[in-house]
């Protein structure tokens, strides 16, 4: 299972416009293995690694930027925001099963306040 770790300079840089399509590439392959290994299903495989933006390869360039913990504090603050709007009735229920699945796809990258299980 690919393990998070905060990605240097190095890791983040895209040479050429010409490279950024072979990041883009290392990173939905990365996020696809990582669903493959945690019997990932269909709708919310698709969420978190879907081949034109997915969450993964989004948390992963923040780290590009921001180190951990100001990567986690945005994507709490984030899911807090877009899952503010959901439906009322359904909400609480909805925000549990979202956070269940991207603690079970993305375990090492999605903040641990949010994880469940």
């Amino acid at each position: 299972m690919l393990q998070r770790a905060c990605r240097s300079a190095a890791q983040c840089a895209v040479a050429s416009a010409g490279d950024a399509g072979t990041f883009g590439a290392t990173v939905e392959a990365e996020s696809n293995q990582i669903a493959i290994d945690s019997g990932g299903v269909a709708e919310e495989h698709n969420v978190a690694s879907r081949l034109d933006e997915n969450i993964l390869g989004n948390i992963k360039d923040i780290q590009c930027v921001c180190n951990c913990d100001t990567t986690d504090k945005f994507v709490e603050a984030v899911f807090k925001d877009a899952s503010d709007v959901w439906p009322a009735a359904t909400r609480e229920e909805e925000k549990t099963e979202f956070k269940r699945a991207m603690t079970g796809f993305i375990p090492s990258f999605w903040p641990r306040s949010l994880h469940v299980k």
